[in-house]
C-alpha cells in the first residue's frame, strides 16, 4: 500500500513538472532574476523557454506566439553556428517597452547575456538571442569587430536583405571598402545599418562560398586582416571584395521589403 501511494505521489509530481504551458509567479530565488525588482513578475513557461513579464503587460496575449518564434529562431541560429541547442532553460525578460527596459536595465537596446535575453519592442527577436548564443559558440571576442556585428545583423530575423542595402550604399557613395571596414571601431548593429549591413553581406558571401569553418578561422584570427584573408582564402583583400560584391549584386534583386518574425504587426 505504501509503495502504491509513493508511486502515485511521484507520478503526480512528474505530471505537474512536465506541464508544457503554464503561468506562475516568478520565483524570487531564481538565480537568473537580476534583483528584487522582478519579484512580482509572472512567468510563462513553454517547454525549455521561460518568459518573465510584469503583470498587465500589453502583449501578454502574444506570449505563446513569441515563445514559439524564439524556439524556431534558436534552432536555426544553433544550426548556423554548428552547435547543439543549449540544455539550460532560455530565460527571457520581456519588458513593457523602451521606457521600462532602459529604466530597469540601464541599457538603450534589448540585449542578451550568457544566461538570459532581455527584450522589449519595437525591436527584432534575433539580436539579443544571438548575443546570448555567441559565447556558447565562441567565448573569444573577434579581433575584427565588424564580424561580430555582422553576425548579429545577419541573424536578426528582420527579413532585411543586407546585400540590397550594401548595393544601395555603393550607389549612394557610402560604401566602406572591406579593408577599412575591418578596422572600423564604430560598427554597432544597434545604432547603424551601413557597416553592419556590409558586414552581414560579407559574412554571407564567405559562408556560402568557403563554408562556415573558414569563416570561423577569420573570426578567431589574431593576424593582420590582409594577411589573414590571403592565408585563409588564397586571395588578396581586393579580389575577395570584388567577388563579394559580385554576389551581393546578384542577391540584391531579392525583395527586401518583406519582414518576418516581428511581434508588433
Amino acid at each position: 500500500m505504501l509503495k502504491n501511494l509513493l508511486f502515485l505521489f511521484i507520478m503526480i509530481n512528474l505530471l505537474v513538472s512536465c506541464s508544457s504551458n503554464k503561468k506562475e509567479s516568478s520565483n524570487v530565488g531564481d538565480p537568473f532574476l537580476p534583483d528584487d525588482r522582478y519579484e512580482s513578475w509572472l512567468t510563462y513557461t513553454y517547454q525549455d523557454i521561460k518568459i518573465y513579464y510584469p503583470e498587465g503587460h500589453p502583449l501578454e496575449n502574444k506570449l505563446n506566439e513569441m515563445v514559439k518564434i524564439y524556439r524556431s529562431i534558436r534552432e536555426q541560429s544553433c544550426r548556423f553556428f554548428r552547435i547543439d541547442i543549449p540544455q539550460d532553460t532560455l530565460r527571457i525578460f520581456f519588458y513593457t517597452g523602451f521606457g521600462q527596459g532602459t529604466e530597469m536595465t540601464g541599457r538603450e537596446y534589448p540585449f542578451g547575456t550568457t544566461s538570459a535575453v532581455h527584450f522589449w519592442i519595437p525591436s527584432y527577436y534575433g539580436p539579443p538571442l544571438i548575443q546570448y548564443l555567441l559565447p556558447k559558440w565562441q567565448v573569444q571576442e573577434p579581433k575584427y569587430k565588424f564580424l561580430k556585428h555582422g553576425l548579429i545583423a545577419m541573424l536578426d530575423f528582420s527579413g532585411h536583405n543586407w546585400h540590397f542595402v550594401t548595393e544601395k550604399s555603393i550607389e549612394t557613395g557610402k560604401f566602406i571598402p572591406l579593408e577599412k571596414l575591418a578596422y572600423d571601431t564604430t560598427v554597432n548593429s544597434n545604432t547603424e545599418r551601413d557597416q553592419s549591413a556590409e558586414a552581414s553581406s560579407f559574412i554571407d558571401f564567405i559562408v556560402y562560398n568557403y563554408g562556415f569553418d573558414m569563416f570561423e578561422q577569420l573570426y578567431l584570427t589574431d593576424k593582420p586582416f590582409d594577411q589573414a584573408i590571403s592565408e585563409i582564402y588564397g586571395l588578396p583583400v581586393d579580389s575577395i571584395q570584388t567577388l563579394w560584391l559580385q554576389m551581393a549584386e546578384k542577391m540584391a534583386i531579392i525583395d527586401s521589403t518583406k519582414t518576418n518574425d516581428t511581434i508588433n504587426k
